[in-house]
């Protein structure tokens, strides 16, 4: 299993268990990943310790729980939503990039792959922020905003689609 974690905080974010789309034209060139999530029901666990006896008094009925809709995704992976503006997303991005950018060159890759990252980016950016509404953003659950994102769109169907810059991740197989 290879586990993608963020080139610069090491959160974990996604991993091969959950199939990527293969090269669409909102994968921007192989600049984003896309990942079809589903929703999950998430409920409250009760919570019982060890050597804990309950009471013979206490009779519990018809026990309330709790659901929620989740993305499996956002879930399992801790992620959380975030508000940003337009001007917020297209500053993060821009330093995101150059903090890549930079990675890459001190990691000695090739300047024709740096400037297909640049182009792909550069492109990818430009339609995520013409349909910027049309997102939700997600980071980490410390609400690390130096680190990596997870974008989100919804298909026809309401069904999710995340997205995640691919060069801002380290590939772990485990």
């Amino acid at each position: 299993m290879i586990i993608y974690s963020c080139l610069f905080n090491g959160a974990e974010f996604i991993s091969d268990a959950y199939p990527a789309e293969d090269d669409t034209p909102e994968s921007w060139g192989g600049v984003y990943m896309k990942i079809k999530g589903t929703y999950i029901q998430v409920g409250e666990d009760d919570v019982v310790l060890d050597g804990a006896n309950a009471s013979e008094e206490e009779v519990v009925e018809d026990a309330d729980t709790t659901t929620e809709t989740k993305i499996d995704l956002v879930h399992h992976f801790k992620l959380e939503n975030i508000e940003l503006s337009k001007a917020d997303f297209k500053e993060y991005i821009m330093g995101f990039s150059k903090r890549i950018v930079k990675a890459k060159k001190e990691a000695g890759v090739a300047q024709e792959e740096i400037k297909a990252f640049k182009t792909g980016i550069q492109a990818a950016a430009g339609d995520i922020l013409k349909n910027f509404n049309d997102y939700s953003y997600y980071c980490t659950d410390e609400y690390d905003m130096e680190g990596s994102l997870a974008l989100c769109t919804y298909g026809a169907g309401g069904e999710p689609y995340l997205y995640y810059l691919l060069d801002g991740f380290k590939h772990t197989k485990i």
